[in-house]
């Protein structure tokens, strides 16, 4: 459908070129600038018409922005859920590593403090 929409887009600026074209010669004799006028401002909407064929319609637009949305929502909540996760098994570790972290600090500050004082 695309492709479709941009050859009538690229046909209708083809003709509203040829038809300014004309407009513009007939402008340059006085006598057909009165038919020359009104002529240039077909070919201007006919250029206007081709760029809206060229624009996507506001009906895909809106499509693709509901689109976009719901995926960065499904990737928030996936993001979310593994972070939870992470933190879950972090505090897992932690608990697990405790005990063994306050013996080493313990024996290392006694050894520091026996080293300090001399006894």
């Amino acid at each position: 459908m695309r492709v479709l929409r941009g050859a009538g887009g690229a046909g209708l600026w083809i003709l509203a070129t040829l038809l300014m074209l004309v407009a513009l010669i007939l402008c340059v004799t006085i006598l057909l600038l009165p038919i020359g006028i009104p002529l240039f401002a077909v070919g201007l909407r006919l250029y206007m018409r081709g760029v809206k064929l060229f624009l996507p319609r506001p009906k895909d637009v809106r499509q693709a922005g509901e689109k976009a949305a719901k995926d960065l929502g499904k990737q928030v909540h996936r993001t979310k859920k593994d972070m939870g996760k992470r933190a879950h098994h972090t505090t897992k570790d932690v608990g697990k590593r405790a005990p063994r972290t306050q013996k080493k600090v313990g024996k290392g500050s006694r050894r520091l403090w026996s080293s300090v004082t001399g006894h």
